[in-house]
C-alpha cells in the first residue's frame, strides 16, 4: 500500500502536478460587521411569542408526564422486584426533571449570555 502512494507521489513530481502554488488572499474590508437586536423590527413578534410559550408550557407538561410514568414505573418496579424497571423508573424521573430544569431555566441562560456578550454596534 505505501509503495503506491510513493509510486503515486512521483508520478505527480514526474508531471509537474505536485508543485506549491501561492494563494493571494483578497484584500480586507475595514468596515466591522455590526448587529443591532431589534425586536421592534420583527413582524408578528405576539404571535412568535405566544407560541414559544405554547410551546414550552407543552413542553413542561410532556415532562411532568415522563416523571409520573418513570415513577409508576419506579415504583411498581420495587413492587414486584424488577430491577429493569426499577432503573428504568430512576432514569426517566432523573431525565425528566432535568428536561423540566432546562426547559425553564432557558430564557434566563439566553438573557445571561446575551448580556455577556460586548455590546454591538
Amino acid at each position: 500500500m505505501s509503495t503506491d502512494i510513493v509510486a503515486w507521489g512521483s508520478y505527480l513530481m514526474l508531471r509537474g502536478l505536485n508543485q506549491p502554488r501561492l494563494v493571494t488572499c483578497p484584500p480586507r474590508s475595514s468596515a466591522d460587521v455590526s448587529v443591532t437586536p431589534d425586536f421592534s423590527q420583527v413582524p408578528a413578534l405576539d404571535v412568535w411569542q405566544s407560541l414559544l410559550n405554547g410551546w414550552a408550557g407543552l413542553a413542561l407538561l410532556i415532562m411532568v408526564a415522563v416523571i409520573i410514568a418513570a415513577g409508576v414505573s419506579w415504583g411498581g418496579g420495587h413492587a414486584t422486584g424488577n430491577e429493569r424497571a426499577v432503573n428504568f423508573g430512576k432514569r426517566g424521573v432523573f431525565f425528566g426533571a432535568i428536561g423540566a430544569l432546562v426547559i425553564g431555566a432557558s430564557p434566563y441562560l439566553v438573557n445571561y449570555f446575551r448580556h455577556l456578550a460586548p455590546v454591538c454596534g
